[in-house]
């Protein structure tokens, strides 16, 4: 049926919630380590998205802790 057909602006929206949970869950994990390193970044990205949306998600993310003032290491 065609109800069962996500819009275009439907995926969107569902994405940036996606992409806050994300946000939000990087941003507890600062808060709780002090620092985040990179492998952690990588394994809360989305995997589905394209390579280009991914690199967006990572410099949002590290402009994100970047205003928190928290580091990012290369690994623990």
């Amino acid at each position: 049926s065609m109800a069962a057909v996500a819009t275009k602006k439907q995926i969107r929206e569902k994405e940036k919630v996606e992409q806050r949970k994300r946000l939000d869950e990087i941003k507890s994990l600062a808060l709780r380590q002090g620092y985040v390193t990179e492998d952690q970044i990588v394994w809360l990205l989305d995997d589905d998205l394209d390579p280009e949306k991914q690199v967006q998600q990572m410099e949002d993310i590290h402009s994100m802790l970047n205003t928190m003032h928290i580091e990012v290491f290369a690994s623990e």
